[in-house]
């Protein structure tokens, strides 16, 4: 059975363990491919504290690869103007290689793309077995890059990208049985969301929650939605059901994002409850502490669920909103892709709008709803050739 790898977003407490990893795989897996010289160059230029922090606070994504516990390899992803991400970096310590654990990694690199069109990656020219793996991968070479990089040293590389399938990330939230998350499966959701709330009638436990997320882990990007939840039942889901991600739909402060995140080691989805333009100003305090905004639709008045009330807002309102986020409220398979051309969002969330009563999902319009959501296209983003903005710090290992 192939090993099950997960990921976690790495933040500044680790960077002691990112660079003692690069440490390893450069001087194993370049040894014969550049001189020590320039091993021991290109290691305190791209992976001192210093820089790898100042990557971590103007955007760059560091991701953790761990298996078994154990930090095995990392990646680096930015996104770029015109629909572009830039693979930075992406290793594995060499006892890992050859197990399929690097395409794992890239499957992850393209599902945190984040709706880019395509992802781009530079490798060296005397990596041909890197070279090759990508090419299996589907990255073509779209350019050679020579670079100086100081230090007397040059980096000789070939650009390569891979177009991506320019499509909505779509999450199906409130699944609780195993035929509904199946279908969930089959249509090709992104995302799937268990809800651990006793008022909420898509509640699940968490043997039940420790049985679907089982049949889920590798095929969707697991979510584990808390409502003021206390650290005790957080932790309790962790040890549960390790979700991918944690959804704050409560009245969570900033610190307690900021508290959660660092605690679990996972990305943070807060929800924001909004009616009209006056309402964005909720989330402006959770930019810093927060991977991602849900901008759901306030519940009615005399609601007793945060969320899932099938209720929209005003879209149009999203239009100019500068800042990762999931739209939800009110979607159905015959409103999204409206909703997607209003807003230009890049991720939806449903929940009652694929149900036929508060909790009961239906496989049928569970299915409606993805397919309507991918049939909304992204503009085509500019010629791959381009080389401009991928830089110099830019090395990739083998993926293999």
């Amino acid at each position: 059975m192939q090993p099950s790898l997960q990921f976690r977003p790495a933040d500044v407490h680790d960077i002691p363990m990112l660079r003692d990893l690069a440490d390893r795989i450069w001087r194993s897996s370049y040894a014969a491919m550049l001189p020590a010289a320039q091993i021991d160059y290109m290691l305190e230029r791209f992976y001192a504290p210093a820089t790898i922090a100042a990557e971590m606070a103007a955007g760059t994504r560091w991701e953790l690869a761990i298996l078994a516990d154990r930090p095995v390899g990392f990646l680096a992803l930015s996104s770029e103007p015109a629909g572009r991400a830039d693979l930075h970096k992406l290793y594995l310590l060499p006892d890992c290689q050859g197990l399929g654990l690097g395409q794992r990694m890239l499957d992850h690199a393209r599902a945190i793309a984040d709706g880019a069109a395509d992802l781009r990656l530079r490798v060296n020219k005397a990596n041909a077995r890197a070279i090759r793996a990508y090419g299996r991968a589907g990255f073509s070479i779209v350019a050679a890059l020579e670079s100086d990089i100081g230090g007397g040293f040059a980096m000789d590389d070939y650009l390569m990208a891979r177009p991506l399938r320019p499509r909505p990330l779509v999450k199906i939230c409130g699944l609780s049985t195993v035929a509904t998350l199946e279908a969930a499966l089959a249509a090709d959701a992104d995302q799937i969301g268990l809800v651990f709330f006793p008022k909420s009638p898509r509640h699940v436990s968490l043997d039940q929650a420790r049985t679907l997320a089982g049949l889920a882990r590798g095929q969707a990007t697991i979510v584990a939605l808390t409502v003021d939840a206390d650290d005790a039942a957080i932790d309790a889901i962790m040890d549960a059901v390790s979700p991918d991600w944690l959804q704050l739909h409560g009245r969570e402060s900033p610190a307690r994002v900021a508290a959660v995140r660092q605690t679990t080691r996972r990305p943070v989805m807060k929800a924001i409850g909004i009616a009209e333009a006056a309402d964005l100003a909720q989330a402006e305090p959770y930019r810093v502490c927060a991977d991602r905004i849900l901008f759901d639709a306030k519940p009615p008045r005399g609601a007793t669920l945060p969320g899932g009330n099938g209720v929209a807002f005003d879209w149009p309102i999203l239009r100019d909103v500068a800042l990762p986020y999931m739209l939800s409220g009110g979607l159905t398979p015959a409103t999204v892709g409206t909703a997607l051309a209003v807003t230009g969002a890049k991720a939806v969330d449903v929940s009652s709008g694929v149900e036929t009563a508060p909790g009961l999902k239906d496989a049928g319009l569970i299915a409606a709803f993805v397919a309507a959501a991918r049939q909304v296209g992204t503009p085509p983003a500019p010629g791959l050739a381009a080389s401009r903005g991928l830089s110099d710090r830019t090395q990739i290992g083998d993926p293999s």
